[in-house]
């Protein structure tokens, strides 16, 4: 998921036989790099990083006891600008944009990219205001279409929200 600031929390359920409802399991979350599950996080996480949450069910008369886990990531807003720079270079590739109007695209995101890492927000807001601008005005352009530019929009806009 992208940096929110909100905690991600876990949802879930343990179906039994003949989709019996057998509650809600427990779940914990920890740093991905905690290879043993020896330190449990507080709670669900809220910062940038990579994460296993761990759902267990403690079992019953009928039901054994029985864990699943997930690995997830909350990307800040550089790493989602990384990815948005290869979705801009997938359209270059396809001949959907030029190089020079993706290459215009892709200095706006590591500007913004870098005000981001440097601790400068408004900046990096500012920069990716100025990258949403840009789509538009390529789809005035004729360069992209109304759905490309809406996907390269919601990306933009998760990072500013990411900001």
């Amino acid at each position: 998921g992208n940096f929110t600031g909100s905690a991600f929390a876990a949802t879930g359920s343990v179906t039994g036989v003949n989709n019996a409802n057998l509650g809600t399991p427990t779940f914990k979350f920890y740093l991905a790099s905690d290879t043993t599950f020896a330190s449990p996080l507080s709670g669900a996480p809220s910062s940038a990083g990579s994460y296993v949450v761990v759902a267990s069910y403690a079992g019953s008369a009928n039901y054994t006891s029985t864990s699943a886990r997930a690995s997830f990531s909350i990307l800040s807003a550089s790493q989602q600008a990384t990815l948005l720079v290869g979705v801009i270079n997938n359209l270059v590739s396809s001949g959907v944009l030029s190089s020079q109007a993706g290459n215009a695209l892709i200095t706006k995101l590591n500007n913004a990219a870098a005000s981001f890492t440097a601790g400068n927000f408004n900046a990096c807001i500012g920069q990716m205001g100025a990258f949403i601008n840009q789509v538009n005005a390529d789809v005035n352009a004729g360069k992209l279409t109304s759905a490309e530019a809406l996907i390269l929009i919601a990306d933009a806009n998760a990072i500013i929200a990411s900001a």
